[in-house]
């Protein structure tokens, strides 16, 4: 009987380590798409803020030509 109840503990260390470990992996893999995510609209937004810099100046652009 004792021996039963040793491998019955064993088996349930066994379960609640696999279980933590892929409960940690999960999270850890989510915080990793969240990163790349939050890392993506940084990039987008510094596209946009260059694009809106140029555009802002195209009509100061022939200004300087024209007062010729």
């Amino acid at each position: 009987m004792r021996a039963a109840v040793k491998v019955g503990i064993g088996i349930a260390a066994l379960v609640i380590i696999i279980i933590a470990s892929l409960y940690s992996m999960y999270f850890s893999g989510f915080n990793g798409v969240q990163a790349k995510d939050e890392s993506f609209k940084k990039r987008a937004a510094d596209v946009d803020t260059q694009l809106q810099r140029r555009y802002d100046l195209i009509p100061n652009w022939p200004e300087p030509l024209y007062r010729k």
